[in-house]
Formats: structure tokens, C-alpha cells, sequence
């Protein structure tokens, strides 16, 4: 039964058949078919392995090459995720004393003797004696494609080939049975056919050829020959094979699908292309190309919709885009003057992208209105410019962590892309090549999300896209520098995909970060500014006495300084007087009103001695709370640090109406705390400047409630009361035990019922410990609370609110491990204080260290290594060493025998783990000491790749070899693939990494992989190392060849100066630097080369095109412009494509 198919953007393979027999052997190969489209009935629509297929027929009559250009292109409109395509049928072989080709056997192709796989036999152009030169250049199938085939090769050598298999099951329907086929004859080429079969051939002109041992299909790699005519003659096919250099197949389409899209083809052999042409093998040979076609399948790795769909749920976090939802509307006809503004017009001019490379930067003082702009902004792009994809974040440093931070950002930008272009989801099938994990336990950082959103961005194309990021200030300023230089990174990836990418910031002045290029504006001083508060002022002071009004309103213009939250705090002031009939006390009131924010904040909480405990703890959740709290819990949170009473709680929280929390809230706040307008909402500031006035004056201690200079561990120390004080009411709870599991719909049901009767004690029982803790480092002494807490409630109460059942404690967990486990570093102290024993069994990782070890926690590890120096060593248990641990690790990772230290050891869980910051604390560890000789070469390897210098460092000082012969040539070439920091080759250099290494691939040194994907700074280091710069990889493409091919201008320019052969030449197409540079249309490159001597015309051997040429031919203006000033020969045909063609553009 056909199911539901999935959605257009999750097809990813596309399948293209020429004959309807070739059709109907592509649709018997599909493990599912989906339910067909009425838009889309010339599609068959289906699943092999794990891909989602689309197939399709050329229409009946049409062949050639044309009909399959127009059918890929048709079918790339219709399903944009396409990755590649197979074109799979039947084909005439080419038989040769290097080629044993037999009827039935498959032809892949592939790139050989200069050829991408593809060669047009047809199109070309005729020189003088008659001589027929082929001409236009077919692409070769990806590395993904090529790989796929590499592992179809080395399965079939080894006999593990699901081949036959498939073909066997093919071959049981009628039509393809092998049984229906005729003889196996080839004859001499220069015998032609007699008769209508060849029943009336000589039989002595049948090439006798060795029986095989098997029936089985062979299949041969290498070029086809394609052509919009059929070769039915033995001498044409010799010759038209030894014309390039040996063809393995002729047929008709693959020239017109190679250069539309990633393409492999795949050819069943029905006859040897000469005049005994017969169809009795077509079926079988199109058995044969479909079965092999899907054994490439099954290597190529796939992203299904769901896995695709759980990475997108990976991805989104719940407070996403809470901070944009929460700012204010801008007011009725404020912040339009920004459309008309040159900076901002400019901005969005294509035409002087060149100038600031599509940034703007708007910049002001705290509480100008910035984020209200930025939104407004954002607004009206998405309203006017519906042809651009639009995305945004706003920075929010009183949310959450990913609220404020870089990786939330990134992840926030790149949802929102792929959400909005789903073909781009794509870039998540290269997670499964680098990180073969599941996808439930995925976990997103800088480097793995900054990657994907540079794919996503170079997939573009030439789609638009628009990006506003609020608020930089409230992320950590390391991390707004990192991000401005990958802001940069992405607009150069951009612009070389020819993708316009316009990115609009927004911040305070400070940090000082500064942009390569990119337009800047000041709010300050703007005199539209001005008037949006002049005009905010006027639609919301509520005086209708028109003198005072305008006396009223000029002062409070007159004393704001621009910012815009001093004017809104003023303004609810004054209407407060106003809607008490009070008009007559205004104009007193605003004399009293202090100028500046900070005064005016300070103002505002010293107003009134009334609840001022309510105040400062409800001050002190919003500052200190370890994620922002809802309502309801903010309400509880505060009643537990000021009420004693707490039993009522229980039957009270069903009676109260939200509106009444809401308002205990907002009077508690003095008004400086408001409700978010999000799915979840939560209570926060109503502005960031609230919490910087707050932790940087000495508002507390004017106030009297704190001393200020310890006003953290002081407010920790509260909120951790309240804490304990909810969760010992949650004790009083009817919990039997033992819990639904954890997962469980009756586990949630018991949750969702716990929170409905005490909205707060989840949040207690989280986070009390953390609390603690933060109290403890910060100088409050835990020793009295540790020794009265209940750890019984506490674990029953986490166990109930667990969501995973392996994270669940027994009600025997210690104190330490679960500290441990927690990450509560200053509670581990306390504890070892007083029972110095590290070494408690029980609970998931058995032990605390590995507790530690897993969830990276490098302080707590610290903490547990090294015994603290006030311990009284007589008295304290030894730590327990290496050995023991490793017998723990082994114990942890259930594998059973023990394993043997040199195979692995601690460090190397550490390093498999990703986890530098812990492995370095092993290092320095005592315990440690003598275990260091035990990292080998895999673990170093391990992580170069993942560009941590200062690991490599680490581990190169603690007795990591590198044996150049052996380990260095990896090393090195993996380091420059993959893109990483000079500093990680050069550490490599010192240590004898082999300099001219070449990878397993294309053959590749380090300095060709550098060149060839712009690594500019690594260039010059393995330069200066004495990089030879005439190595050259598979295709004979030296460092020069690959830089100037993709128009790495500076690294040509390095290359040059460093004695790099200008005239060197590819063994594909035997072009030279400037032909390569022309071809693709860089100009700047095409200058440097001729500045530098290269020859202007030079020609390619195989098909005689000069620079000027591939120009014209490519359409690429600039450099046909230049090459014209440099005195390059114009010969006849450029002459007639400038005039129809390039005299166009």
C-alpha cells in the first residue's frame, strides 16, 4: 500500500530513465512508493535505503540530450532539494583488449584520461585535414558520488556486494528475466550486419573471447561517450573510442545532464554500439543498471525528513524569539525617518555593496531605543521586501542562557533560515559524515553551528537574505568579537556565491568593536530621533490644559538627553497624578524628578518605605535566579522568603487569579519589572539598563537591606532559603513512590499536577543546591545548611520532576556524587572538609570524578584531583589513583573484561569526548603524573582535526608522537582540510609533520588544499616552511592552478612572489593559471596573472581555447575587458559569440 509521500523539499535524489523500459526497472527497485500528486503525475515518487527519490521518464519519442536537459531542469524547479541525480539505463559498450565488456555488465562513469567521466562526442569543431576536436567540458560527479563508487568497487572486490541480490530479484519478473536473452556475439568491427537478425552473419567474424566463470554482471568504470546521435558501426565506435582515449560506453543523454546538475551515470550494456544492434538484452541490461544504481544508493549517506525534522527540534529553544515579541511596538509615526535615511538607503543599494559589503551598524546610549528601532526595522523589511528572506535575533541579557549568548544566536539565525528554506536542510546530512551520533543526544556548539550556517548561506544561490541582530552589548564581548569576525567570514562567502547578504547590528558604544567595512549610525544627535520623542511625549501625556501641556512637555523634551526609557518612566508618573485628579501637583512633581536614568531608577525605589523586604527579594529573583521565572512562580518565590505560614500555599494557589500576581509583582518592582510576551512568559526587567543600575550603584545599601560589597552571596543566600522553605512543603506532599517512569504520560501527568498545586517547588528543588553553591563561592559559609539538608525529600522531589529515568538517584546517592554531578564545585569543598573520601560508588558513572568527566565540568573534576590544602592529611583518605579510576571507566562503559591501559585510558575517554578542558586538568593532576606516556597517535590525531591548538600543544608536551612517517602526513593534510588555525600546522611543523604529504583522495599536499580553499594565513606559513610550490595532486592542478581557479587573489599573489610556475598546467584540460582564472570569471586574479608575465594566449592542448575564449564563451564581461587591454587576440569564433552573446551582457 502506497503511504502519504513526504513533503517536496525532503526528495534529495533525483532518477532519470530515457525509455519507458529503463522506467519500469527504476520503479521496481524502489523499497516504498509513495502516494503520487495530481500536479505531479509524470513523476513516480518512492524511497530506496534511506532516500527519498524522485524518477522520471523523458517523453515518449523525445531522446537526446536536449529532452534530458529539459527533464532535469523540470524536475530541479519541482523538488529543490535535489542533491544529485542518477541517469540509469541502457547503453552500447565499447569492447577493447583493456575493456573485456560483455552484454548485461553496467558502465559507471568516471573521471579518466582528462575526461570528467562525460564526453560529447558530437559537438565540436573541425580543424583543417579534417581532424574533429571535441569541445564544452562535462562536469565531474561530486566527491559524495565518487566516494559512493570507490565503496561499490571495494565491496564487489570483497564479495560483500548486494548486487546480485537485488538484480536477482529484478530478474524473477517476466519481462527482465535473463532467460530472454539472445547470444553473446561480437563481431569485427569492419563486419557489418546482414539480414534482419543475425542469424545470417558470418559466424566467422564472431571475436572469440574466453567463457567466465560467472554469469554475473561485471561492471566497468571509466569515460561514455554521449551524443544526440546513435553509433550503430563498429569502425565509427573504435575510432570515436581511441579519440578519447578509450570509451567504455556510447548513448544519448548524459551531455545534456552533466553540466544541469550533479549527475552519475549508470549504463546496462544491450549491444556493442556497431550494426548487429538487437533489443532481445535491453531489458536485462536495464535490470542491471537499476540494481547497480541502487548499491551506489546504500552508500551514500542520507537525511530523512524525520532526522532532519529532529535536528530542527534540536535546534529551536523555547525563548527564541521572546525578547523581540517582548519589546514595544514602535509608537505611531516614529522611527520611519530610518527609511529615509541615506545611511540606511545606502545599506540596502546593491549597486554600492562594494562600499560597506552590505553592514550597518546602528549605535547609542543605553535606553535610546535602539531594540524599539531595530524591531521597527525588521518590520517594515519584512512588509516591503517580500522577494528576501528575512531573519533576526535580539540579544536579551536577563533571559536565559541562550538568550544571551553567540551559540544561541547562531542557532536562532540558522532555524529560522532552514525553516524558511527547507531545501537548505541539506547541510544536515554532513552532521552523520563528522558526528555518527543520534540525533536525541546531539548537542549544538559554536563550531558545528557556524559551520552549517556557512553551508546554508553558500547554498543560497542568489537568494537574498536580510539579517538584524539586536543588541550585541548583552553578550559577552569575547564573543561579539569572535561573531563580528565570522559576520565578515559569511558576508565573503556570500558575495562569492553572488548572494546579497545585508546584516544590520545594533548597540551601545561600548564595547569598542570595530567593523572592516560597513556603515555607521549614531542615534545621538539625530534630530529625527529627537522628534520621535517629542512625538511619544505628545500622543501619551495625558494633560489636556493646553499652556500647561505645552510647558509640560517642552520640559520634559528639554531634560531627557534622548533617552527614550527616562521619557516613558517620566510619562507613567505623571498620568499616575493626572488620573487622580492631581493636575495641579505635575508640574511640582517633575521638579522633583531627578535627570538621568540611574538617578531616576534610584529615585523610583526609594520612593515610599512601604514592603521594602518585598522589594528587594523580588529584586533579588529577578537579578539572581537561575533561569527567568514564570508569573506564578515569582509569586510563590517571594511569599516563601516573607511569609511563615506556608501550609496555606497548598489550597492557596487555585484561588488567585493571575491578574492579582501580575499586580503584587509589578508593586514589589516599583513598576521596573514586566511579564514577556511569549509561549512561556516570564517575569524580567523592563529594561537591560534596570540591571545594570542595579549591580553597579549602591542602591542596596542605601536602601539598608545589604551591604552591597557582598550583595551576590548575601541574595543567593535568600533565595536559597526560599528554596528550602517550598521544597520542605513539598515534602508534605502525598508522593508514593516508587514513580511512574520517568518518561512516562503518568510521570508527566503527576508533574503537570505537583506544579499545578505548587507552582514553585520544580524551580526549588532545581536549583537550591545551585544556589548554595554560588553562596558558598561567593563567601557565605553552607557548612550549617549541608548538615541540615534533607536529602531524602530533595532526591524523591528531583526524581519526580526528572524527565530522563537514567538520571533519576537512589534514595542512598551521596552528597558528593550528586554535587558532582550537579557541577557544584564550592559544595564539593565543603564536603571534603569534613569527609575527605572521593571514592563513593553508585549512581550512573559510579563515582563523582566520572560524573565530573561526563558532563565536562573541569572545576568539579579539579576540585576532586586535588585534595584542598587545608585538609588535615593525617587524618584525610588517600585519593584513590589512576588504576582505580581506569577499573571505573571500564565499569561506567559496560565492556565487560577489562581493558588494557595501553588501548585506553582516561585521557583518551577524555579526548574522544571532545573534552580539552577536562583532559587538561588530568594532565596537571598528581594522579596522573605517570600515565602521560599512554596518549598515542590516534588520540593527537583526534584533536588536530578539531582545530584545539592548545590541546594539541598539551598533548604534544605530554609525550604524544607524531612519527612523521607514519602519523604526520594525516596529520597535516587533515589540519589544512579542515581549515584550522596556523598555529595547529605550525605546531604540527615543529614536531616533524611531513611537510609534502598528499592525501588518500585527490592526491592533495597541504599547501594545494590550503591554496585551493583560501586559507591565506596557512599558505604563508607552509611557505615560509618551504612548501614546494610545484606539487601538484591527481588532475596535476599545482597550488597556483587551484588558487587562481577560484579566485584566491592574494594567494596567487603569495604563490608568484614565492616562485610558483605561471604557465604550469592542469593534465584534464591542460589549461594554465590565467585560463583556469578566465574560465571562472575572476577578475582581479586574471590581473595579478598578467601584471605578472602570464602568457595571454595560451591554449588548452585538448581544445586549443585562449583565456579570451573561455571569457566569452562563460560570459564573464570584466575579464573579457581586461584581457582586451592586455592586447589579447580576438580570432573568429570569439568574434561571433561577442556579437550575439557577450555584445548582450
Amino acid at each position: 500500500m502506497k503511504r502519504t509521500r513526504p513533503r517536496t523539499e525532503d526528495f534529495t535524489v533525483g532518477w532519470i530513465s530515457a525509455l519507458p523500459l529503463e522506467y519500469a526497472a527504476a520503479k521496481a527497485m524502489l523499497d516504498e512508493e509513495y502516494e503520487g500528486d495530481g500536479h505531479m503525475v509524470q513523476y513516480t515518487l518512492g524511497r530506496i535505503h534511506d532516500h527519498n527519490v524522485v524518477m522520471a521518464c523523458l517523453p515518449a519519442g523525445q531522446i537526446g540530450t536536449n529532452a534530458a536537459a529539459t527533464t532535469a531542469a523540470l524536475m530541479r524547479s519541482r523538488f529543490p532539494a535535489l542533491r544529485f541525480s542518477l541517469l540509469v539505463g541502457i547503453g552500447g559498450g565499447v569492447p577493447s583488449k583493456d575493456a573485456d565488456i560483455r552484454l548485461g555488465d553496467v558502465v559507471i562513469s568516471q573521471p579518466q584520461g582528462g575526461y570528467g567521466g562525460v564526453v560529447q562526442y558530437d559537438l565540436g569543431k573541425t580543424l583543417p585535414g579534417g581532424k574533429h576536436v571535441a569541445t564544452g567540458l562535462m562536469n565531474a560527479p561530486s566527491r559524495e558520488l565518487l566516494t559512493a563508487v570507490s565503496i561499490l568497487r571495494s565491496e564487489q572486490t570483497a564479495g560483500r556486494s548486494n548486487l546480485s541480490q537485488y538484480l536477482s530479484e529484478l530478474c524473477q519478473l517476466t519481462e527482465f528475466s535473463r532467460y530472454n536473452n539472445g547470444p553473446d556475439n561480437l563481431f569485427n568491427s569492419l563486419y557489418n550486419h546482414v539480414g534482419e537478425t543475425c542469424d545470417e552473419c558470418d559466424q566467422a567474424m564472431i571475436i572469440p573471447r574466453a567463457p567466465r566463470i560467472s554469469d554475473e554482471p561485471r561492471i566497468h568504470f571509466g569515460t561514455i561517450a554521449s551524443g544526440n546521435q546513435v553509433i550503430k558501426d563498429g569502425t565509427t565506435r573504435d575510432r570515436l573510442s581511441a579519440e578519447f582515449g578509450g570509451v567504455l560506453c556510447f548513448e544519448m543523454e548524459a551531455a545534456g545532464l552533466m553540466n544541469q546538475i550533479d549527475c552519475l551515470v549508470i549504463r546496462g550494456i544491450c549491444d556493442y554500439s556497431d550494426s548487429h544492434k538487437n533489443k532481445k538484452w535491453q531489458p536485462f541490461a536495464a535490470a542491471a543498471a537499476a540494481a547497480c544504481a541502487k548499491e551506489i544508493l546504500s552508500s551514500v549517506p542520507s537525511g530523512s525528513r524525520e532526522e532532519r525534522s529532529s535536528y530542527m527540534d534540536s535546534l529551536r529553544f523555547e525563548q527564541m524569539q521572546s525578547r523581540q515579541e517582548t519589546i514595544k511596538n514602535a509608537h505611531v509615526n516614529t522611527c520611519r525617518w530610518l527609511l529615509k535615511r541615506s545611511e540606511y538607503r545606502e545599506w540596502l543599494d546593491f549597486n554600492k555593496f562594494d562600499d560597506h559589503k552590505g553592514f550597518l551598524w546602528i549605535k547609542g546610549k543605553p535606553a535610546t531605543g535602539k531594540s524599539t528601532i531595530m524591531k521597527f526595522a525588521y518590520t517594515q523589511t519584512v512588509k516591503k521586501m517580500r522577494d528576501k528572506n528575512i531573519i533576526s535575533f535580539f540579544f536579551n541579557a536577563r533571559g536565559d542562557e541562550m538568550e544571551k549568548s553567540a551559540l544561541g544566536m547562531y542557532r536562532s539565525l540558522l532555524w529560522q533560515l532552514l525553516h524558511k528554506l527547507p531545501d537548505l536542510q541539506i547541510v544536515f546530512d554532513a552532521l552523520k559524515l563528522v558526528q555518527p551520533m543520534t540525533i536525541e543526544y546531539h548537542r549544538w556548539g559554536l563550531e558545528n553551528t557556524q559551520s552549517l550556517l556557512k553551508e546554508a548561506i553558500e547554498r543560497l544561490g542568489q537568494r537574498p537574505l536580510v539579517c538584524f541582530v539586536d543588541a550585541l552589548d548583552e553578550c559577552e564581548e569575547d564573543q561579539v568579537r569572535d561573531m563580528i569576525s565570522f559576520f565578515e567570514q559569511l558576508g565573503r562567502v556570500a558575495r562569492k556565491s553572488h548572494c546579497q547578504l545585508n546584516v544590520c547590528l545594533s548597540s551601545r558604544h561600548y564595547p569598542h568593536i570595530s567593523i572592516s567595512a560597513g556603515i555607521e549610525l549614531v542615534l545621538e544627535g539625530q534630530a529625527d530621533h529627537t522628534q520621535d520623542i517629542e512625538k511619544y511625549i505628545n500622543a501619551q501625556l495625558r494633560i489636556q490644559e493646553a499652556q500647561l501641556a505645552d510647558t509640560i512637555k517642552k520640559e520634559v523634551l528639554k531634560r531627557s538627553s534622548g533617552i527614550f526609557l527616562w521619557v516613558v518612566l517620566v510619562v507613567q508618573m505623571l498620568n499616575k497624578l493626572i488620573d487622580r485628579g492631581q493636575i495641579h501637583k505635575v508640574r511640582q512633581e517633575l521638579l522633583k524628578i531627578p535627570n538621568g536614568l540611574h538617578e531616576l531608577l534610584e529615585d523610583i525605589l526609594m520612593r515610599g518605605e512601604r514592603n521594602m523586604a518585598e522589594m528587594v527579594l523580588c529584586l533579588q529573583w529577578i537579578l539572581y535566579a537561575k533561569r527567568p521565572l514564570s508569573c506564578e512562580e515569582l509569586y510563590f518565590a517571594i511569599l516563601s522568603g516573607i511569609e511563615t505560614e506556608l501550609e496555606s500555599f497548598i489550597e492557596l494557589n487555585p484561588k488567585i487569579a493571575k491578574a492579582l500576581m501580575k499586580r503584587f509583582i509589578l508593586d514589589s518592582s516599583k513598576g521596573l519589572a514586566e511579564e514577556t510576551k511569549s509561549t512561556n512568559p516570564t517575569i524580567q526587567f523592563i529594561h537591560e539598563s534596570v540591571r545594570d543600575f542595579l549591580l553597579k550603584e549602591n542602591i542596596l545599601d542605601k536602601i539598608g537591606i545589604h551591604s552591597s560589597s557582598n550583595f551576590s552571596a548575601l541574595s543567593h543566600d535568600s533565595l536559597k532559603k526560599c528554596c528550602l522553605a517550598y521544597m520542605r512543603l513539598g515534602g508534605s506532599l502525598d508522593l508514593t513512590e516508587p514513580f511512574p517512569k520517568a518518561s512516562s504520560g503518568d510521570a508527566r501527568v503527576l508533574r503537570e499536577r505537583t506544579i499545578e498545586r505548587l507552582p514553585f517547588l520544580q524551580y526549588a528543588v532545581q536549583h537550591v543546591l545551585h544556589h548554595s553553591n554560588a553562596s558558598e563561592k561567593y563567601g557565605v559559609s553552607q557548612d550549617a545548611f549541608l548538615e541540615a539538608f534533607p536529602l531524602d525529600i530533595w532526591i524523591t522531589l528531583n526524581n519526580l520532576f526528572e524527565r530522563y529515568e537514567i538520571r533519576r538517584y537512589t534514595p542512598h546517592a551521596s552528597q558528593l556524587y550528586i554535587f558532582a554531578d550537579k557541577d557544584l564545585t564550592s559544595l564539593i569543598h565543603v564536603v571534603l572538609q569534613h569527609v575527605p573520601v572521593i571514592n563513593v560508588e553508585g549512581e550512573r558513572y559510579r563515582w563523582p570524578l566520572l560524573a565530573a568527566i561526563a558532563h565536562k565540568n573541569e572545576d568539579t573534576a579539579k576540585a576532586l584531583l586535588e585534595p584542598d590544602p587545608n585538609l588535615n592529611t593525617e587524618t584525610a583518605t588517600p585519593f584513590p589513583t589512576a588504576t582505580e579510576y581506569q577499573d571505573a571507566i571500564n565499569h561506567m562503559l559496560n565492556l565487560g573484561e577489562a581493558i588494557a591501559t595501553r588501548d585506553f585510558s582516561i585521557q583518551s575517554y577524555a579526548i574522544r569526548q571532545q573534552n580539552w578542558a577536562m583532559l587538561k586538568v588530568l594532565f596537571a593532576s598528581k594522579a596522573y603524573a605517570n600515565s602521560r606516556g599512554e596518549l598515542g597517535r590516534e588520540m593527537l590525531l583526534f584533536a588536530a582535526t578539531r582545530g584545539n591548538a592548545e590541546m594539541v600543544q598539551i598533548l604534544l608536551q605530554n609525550g604524544a608522537d607524531i612519527e612523521a612517517k607514519v602519523c604526520g602526513p594525516r596529520l597535516l593534510s587533515l589540519a589544512v582540510q579542515n581549515g584550522h588555525l596556523e598555529i595547529i600546522v605550525q605546531l604540527l611543523l615543529q614536531n616533524g609533520a611531513y611537510l609534502e604529504a598528499k592525501d588518500s583522495s585527490v592526491q592533495e599536499t597541504p599547501l594545494c588544499s590550503a591554496a585551493r580553499q583560501g586559507y591565506t594565513d596557512i599558505v604563508e606559513l607552509l611557505l615560509q616552511n618551504g612548501a614546494d610550490t610545484e606539487a601538484n595532486d591527481y588532475y596535476a592542478y599545482t597550488p597556483l592552478c587551484l588558487a587562481a581557479q577560484r579566485g584566491h587573489t592574494d594567494i596567487v599573489q603569495m604563490l608568484l612572489q614565492s616562485g610558483a610556475y605561471i604557465e604550469s598546467k592542469d593534465s584534464l584540460y591542460q589549461e594554465t593559471p590565467l585560463s583556469l582564472a578566465a574560465r571562472g570569471g575572476h577578475t582581479d586574479t586574471v590581473q595579478i596573472l598578467l601584471q605578472n608575465g602570464a602568457y595571454i594566449e595560451s591554449e588548452d592542448s585538448l581544445f586549443q581555447e585562449t583565456p579570451l575564449s573561455l571569457a566569452v564563451q562563460n560570459g564573464h564581461t570584466d575579464v573579457v575587458q581586461v584581457l582586451l587591454r592586455y592586447g589579447a587576440k580576438i580570432n573568429f569564433m570569439d568574434s561571433i559569440l561577442m556579437q550575439v552573446g557577450y555584445t548582450n551582457s
